[in-house]
């Protein structure tokens, strides 16, 4: 059981690096936008423009990346990392990775850092 929660951790934190590679840039930045968050009530989230970094670094614009949101390619890199610890863990059958204590404060502290350049970088804006 441990191996098959270690697999869907590193699908969960692989997909969205994945689609990011099969998305372009040029259809992101013309596409709906998918916020709930900024489609009910009309204001910007956090994590607003981290679609469009993922994709940009995906693509090698590792500039673009940081001016659609400056944590994307950090958020990036710690979900690949996450997911390929994850898929050591599944191929070892070891304990699932977010049962770990040390996952779990990277993880809020990625979350944190994350939320804290968003609301810095929309504060900014305005």
């Amino acid at each position: 059981m441990n191996r098959v929660r270690n697999l869907a951790l590193a699908v969960v934190l692989g997909a969205p690096l994945g689609v990011a590679l099969w998305l372009t840039p040029e259809g992101v930045a013309h596409g709906p936008i998918l916020c709930g968050l900024r489609l009910v009530f009309d204001v910007r989230c956090p994590f607003c423009g981290m679609t469009r970094s993922f994709v940009a670094l995906a693509h090698g614009a590792l500039g673009d990346a940081i001016q659609l949101h400056p944590a994307g390619p950090f958020l990036a890199g710690a979900m690949a990392v996450s997911a390929i610890l994850a898929l050591r863990a599944a191929l070892r059958d070891g304990p699932p990775l977010y049962e770990r204590p040390a996952f779990r404060k990277l993880a809020s502290v990625v979350t944190i850092a994350c939320l804290a350049v968003g609301l810095l970088t929309h504060a900014l804006e305005t």
